[in-house]
């Protein structure tokens, strides 16, 4: 519909600074994370080798759109997060 809460754009203001983003990624992925109502649930971060592992149980436990979605691949020299 096009609705975005009003603390997202407080959220994203707070945060733009720590956040690399891919050019051309769908302007609504970008609002997702950037969102209150979803912050907090929406990414884990886990190492290489325990990923899989904890896809299944998410799977099992009844989340069935649980997937991998990227990876850590470096710093970045600001200290920045890069978003592919």
């Amino acid at each position: 519909m096009g609705l975005i809460p009003e603390g997202s754009y407080a959220t994203k203001h707070f945060c733009e600074h720590l956040v690399e983003v891919r050019p051309g990624l769908e302007t609504v992925l970008l609002d997702l994370m950037f969102d209150p109502q979803t912050s907090g649930g929406l990414i884990i971060a886990l190492a290489p080798d325990e990923a899989g592992d904890c896809l299944n149980k998410l799977r099992k436990g009844g989340v069935e759109s649980a997937a991998i979605i990227g990876e850590v691949i470096g710093h970045h020299p600001q200290g920045r997060l890069r978003i592919d």
